[in-house]
């Protein structure tokens, strides 16, 4: 009988990108353990004279409609804390990783 080896879930984060508007995520994928916490660390620009009114996560863009906030969702509201300052910081910690979570991760600054 084969020994039983740990669950992993690779989890992929995509960002926007142009000129003066940017995401960037490091690391860009993310390997986690069932049931283990993980810490999505990432940065954004946008161009001076603008203020970022809210910043959010979500796993679904839906186009022509402001996609979903993850912190709302039951699945994720307790287990989704974001970490930046809203200003240039949009780290999450995600914790109890479970298959669900297993996707793409969008940041979504407005």
């Amino acid at each position: 009988m084969a020994p039983t080896l740990p669950l992993i879930i690779l989890l992929m984060i995509h960002g926007v990108s142009s000129d003066d508007w940017g995401v960037s995520y490091s690391p860009s994928h993310i390997c986690a353990l069932k049931d283990s916490t993980v810490i999505m660390r990432c940065t954004y620009k946008y161009p001076t004279g603008h203020q970022i009114m809210k910043v959010f996560w979500t796993n679904e863009s839906i186009k022509g409609e402001e996609p979903p906030d993850l912190s709302n969702d039951p699945e994720y509201s307790q287990r989704l804390q974001y970490l930046g300052d809203k200003q240039q910081n949009c780290t999450v910690r995600l914790s109890h990783v479970t298959l669900k979570d297993e996707h793409v991760l969008f940041q979504i600054p407005h």
